[in-house]
């Protein structure tokens, strides 16, 4: 059986184009949800860049928010990007059509966490509700191991 990979070629809040193809040799990290789940990507999002940082894993990760936004009418488009983060380095990907959030089983109202490895395979996959000290730091070993795994 073929591993399942992280796959998605979304724009976020700016209209940026993120494709995770581009992304090789970097682990990758995804924490997804939907509309009702803001508040909780809005705090694992910073608990976990700190803590793979103090890691010294940082520079090999590559972080995502990824909202299930199927449903909303193209005519309210404009008007959720405006209510995204305008900081450029908080990036949300913006999954209209809900094809990320189906593949990965996003769960209204929790934080899905998927982190692939170097090579786009899934590596870990599991859903959160509010972040704590030890799963932050649980999740944050898990992807320094990745990193140190891969470069070796």
């Amino acid at each position: 059986m073929t591993p399942p990979r992280l796959s998605f070629r979304l724009e976020d809040q700016f209209g940026e184009l993120h494709d995770s193809a581009e992304l090789a040799g970097l682990v990758v990290v995804v924490l997804g949800g939907d509309r009702v789940s803001r508040e909780l990507l809005e705090t694992w999002g910073p608990a976990l860049v700190e803590a793979v940082a103090e890691r010294g894993a940082a520079e090999q990760v590559r972080g995502y928010a990824a909202v299930d936004l199927r449903g909303v009418p193209s005519f309210m488009h404009g008007m959720v990007r405006a209510l995204m983060p305008r900081e450029r380095e908080l990036r949300v990907l913006l999954d209209w059509k809900g094809e990320l959030a189906r593949r990965h089983d996003f769960v209204s109202g929790r934080c899905t966490v998927v982190v692939a490895d170097r090579s786009g395979v899934v590596a870990l996959e599991r859903e959160e509700g509010a972040p704590d000290e030890d799963r932050v730091a649980a999740l944050a070993d898990a992807i320094a191991r990745l990193v140190g795994n891969a470069a070796r």
